[in-house]
């Protein structure tokens, strides 16, 4: 437009007034008039723009220019960006940002899993195992925390370690596993566990302990085994610390035994802790179990053998003087027994005998014979011109006048014969109370030696009808 002087002066010209006025009001309405294209030059641009040959332009996002009166703009560097339009300098991508491409207007964000650090940067790393990275855009990675792991690389989460395994340190890329003696019962445990005292653990990777079985024991923590009981003691229950011993009067035989065992009848066992019963001596017994001493048989009575639950009595014809005895003894000759569990034997009655050893009874002296004394093993026959006429006889009888009697062991005397009345004289004849005499004596040896026999086989005398 004219400088104004210009214009006041050609207003007052009348015939230009009209023209004068008319343009200017076009120049209201229509604007100024474009200046020539050789008023704008690239000198005129200014930071931020180009010139592009016709006018200064803003740079495009994802190019800058820091300078003034240029003809282009920069592309952004890789790691870098230029938000634009008209930006005047590029920008670092920021910590948790990456950019691999020029000429960018931003940044790419770390993905989950994945990191930047720094400022400026073309590219995102991955975390490292035993490391993880949830969220987008981390500068950093999140170290795995105790009773956990990361066992990859780009992880987004950290792991818990299972039951049987542990992890007491940080940024762990696996867990440990329990070893024998020791137990982890749930996930992300940071230590393991010692088995308490009955209780044991022989594996690894375990949740829990065992229970000592009966019989067996554990005694101290952190157990791989659990222990037998010894002979001599027992264990009834479980996760026991220890055994118990054996009371006395039973006893436990073996190793891991979960009962004692009551000592058995002929045994006995006064001490506690055993492993074996003592079986009764002879001459004592044991008539029950889990007897803590053996009782000596009782005068009468006796016991052979080792072990024995009762004593026998004394067999008729026998006798035990003593507590204790492992034997019985034979009645001497010229005594005897009848009764049976008898501590002495019976001298024979006078007029009687007892051929014995062992004589259960004395045998009368049969007719013809005699005894005075007692405890005899035999009868005497009646003299010359004597005699005697009763079984039992302690005495003989002197024949009477006018009898005699030739032989011995008679049971009468012989009227004497006139002369006259004599006849040749005989041999003498055998008396039969002489063959009374010896035929008792054959039938008591015979008895004797029976019951001999019959008590060596366990039989009883006088068992049979014939031998009452």
């Amino acid at each position: 437009m004219p400088p104004a002087s210009v214009i006041l002066g050609v207003m007052r010209i009348p015939p230009l007034r009209f023209v004068v006025a008319a343009a200017i009001i076009v120049m209201v309405v229509a604007g100024p008039i474009p200046q020539a294209e050789a008023l704008v030059g690239q000198a005129d641009c200014v930071a931020g723009e180009f010139f592009d040959g016709t006018a200064c332009v803003p740079c495009a996002s994802g190019r800058y220019q820091p300078l003034a009166a240029q003809s282009s703009c920069l592309d952004a560097d890789p790691g870098h960006r230029a938000p634009g339009p008209g930006a005047v300098a590029q920008e670092e991508c920021p910590a948790g940002t990456y950019q691999p491409s020029g000429a960018q207007a931003g940044c790419l964000d770390a993905d989950p899993g994945w990191f930047v650090p720094g400022t400026g940067a073309v590219a995102q790393l991955d975390c490292d195992p035993g490391t993880y990275q949830p969220a987008s855009a981390a500068p950093g990675c999140l170290v795995a925390d105790p009773g956990h792991f990361v066992s990859t690389a780009a992880a987004t989460t950290q792991q818990p370690c299972e039951p049987g395994t542990y992890q007491p340190a940080s940024a762990a890329t696996g867990c440990i596993d329990s070893t024998p003696g020791h137990y982890v019962p749930a996930a992300a445990a940071t230590t393991q566990y010692s088995c308490e005292p009955g209780s044991y653990q022989p594996g690894y990777t375990r949740v829990g302990c065992r229970r000592a079985d009966p019989g067996h024991f554990v005694a101290e923590r952190g157990a791989t085994a659990q222990v037998e009981c010894a002979p001599g003691t027992y264990q009834p229950g479980e996760s026991a610390l220890g055994c118990l011993v054996a009371d006395p009067g039973h006893v436990a035989p073996e190793a891991a035994l979960a009962a004692q065992t009551p000592c058995a009848p002929g045994t006995y066992q006064p001490l506690a802790g055993a492993d074996a019963c003592i079986p009764a001596d002879p001459g004592t017994f044991v008539s029950g179990e889990a007897a803590l001493s053996q009782q000596p048989c009782a005068r009468g009575s006796y016991a052979p053998r080792a072990g024995g639950t009762f004593c026998l009595a004394a067999d008729a014809g026998h006798f035990v003087a003593e507590v204790a005895a492992d034997t019985q003894v034979a009645c001497a000759p010229g005594s005897f027994q009848p009764d049976t569990a008898a501590t002495g034997c019976l001298p024979a009655d006078p007029g009687h005998f007892a051929i014995g050893p062992g004589a259960a009874a004395q045998v009368a002296c049969g007719i013809g014979s005699y005894q005075p004394q007692p405890g005899a093993t035999g009868c005497v026959p009646a003299d010359v011109d004597h005699f005697v006429d009763a079984p039992g006889a302690v005495g003989q009888s002197v024949c009477p006048s006018g009898t005699r009697q030739p032989d011995p062991g008679q049971s009468g005397c012989l009227a004497i014969a006139s002369p006259a009345e004599e006849e040749p004289e005989q041999g003498p004849a055998a008396s039969p109370w002489l063959w009374a005499i010896l035929v008792g004596a054959v039938i008591a040896a015979i008895g004797v030696g029976v019951r001999e026999a019959d008590r060596r086989k366990g039989r009883s005398w006088n068992a049979g009808p014939w031998r009452r």
